[in-house]
C-alpha cells in the first residue's frame, strides 16, 4: 500500500510540474519578439566601420584633375645616364590641401619615371629629359597616379677660346646635358582626377 501512495504521489507532481513548466517561456523568441529584440551582427555589412584610420585620400574624389604635386627629388636625373623606363625617388614637398583641407601630408613617398632621355651628341644635338610622377604613397597605401610630364631640353652655346701662340680666337660648340639633382623641387600637375580606389 505505501509503495503504491508514493508512486500516485509521484504521478501527481510530475504532472504538476509539466503544466507549470510548459507556461513558462523556452527561451526560444517567437516571430514578433525576434524582430523586437533584434541584435547588429559583428559584421554587419550595414553598420559603419571606424573611418579614423583611412587615408584622407581614400575619400571620393579628393584628388581632382589639375591638382599640383610638388615634389623634392631623393635620387637624381639626368639625360646623360637616364633611359626611357627608369624610375626615380622623391618626397612630397608641399601637403596637397583640398578645400581647406589636407588630403595628403608633405613627406610622402613619390615615385617617378623617366618618359623619354637622350644624351647630347657630338653633333651640336643637346640631351633632354621627359618626366612624370606616377606613384603616391598615403600611410602605407600607394596610389598610381598620372602627372603631366616635364620636358627639359639642355641648350648648346659657343665658348671662345684664344690661342696665347697665335693670337687667333676659335670657336667651340660645347654641348649640353640636363640634369636634376638630389633635393631639386619639380611641379607637376594631376592629368586625371585619382579616385577613392
Amino acid at each position: 500500500m505505501p509503495s503504491s501512495t508514493s508512486s500516485g504521489i509521484a504521478a501527481i507532481l510530475l504532472s504538476l510540474g509539466l503544466s507549470v513548466s510548459c507556461g513558462q517561456p523556452t527561451g526560444v523568441p517567437d516571430n514578433d519578439s525576434a524582430s523586437s529584440n533584434a541584435q547588429a551582427v559583428p559584421f554587419d555589412a550595414s553598420q559603419s566601420g571606424n573611418s579614423s584610420s583611412v587615408p584622407s585620400l581614400l575619400a571620393s574624389d579628393r584628388l581632382p584633375e589639375g591638382t599640383p604635386i610638388t615634389i623634392r627629388l631623393l635620387t637624381p636625373v639626368s639625360s646623360s645616364t637616364s633611359h626611357a623606363g627608369d624610375t626615380f625617388e622623391g618626397t612630397l614637398d608641399d601637403s596637397i590641401v583640398i578645400k581647406g583641407e589636407t588630403v595628403v601630408p608633405r613627406g610622402a613617398a613619390v615615385t617617378g619615371r623617366v618618359l623619354a632621355a637622350k644624351a647630347a651628341s657630338r653633333l651640336n644635338n643637346p640631351g633632354y629629359l621627359r618626366v612624370a610622377v606616377v606613384g603616391l604613397t598615403v600611410e602605407g597605401r600607394r596610389f598610381p597616379i598620372s602627372t603631366s610630364s616635364l620636358f627639359v631640353k639642355g641648350g648648346t652655346h659657343e665658348k671662345r677660346v684664344r690661342s696665347p701662340a697665335s693670337g687667333t680666337t676659335a670657336f667651340f660648340s660645347e654641348k649640353n646635358e640636363v640634369s636634376f639633382a638630389a633635393e631639386r623641387r619639380l611641379t607637376f600637375r594631376l592629368a586625371q582626377a585619382v579616385e577613392s580606389y
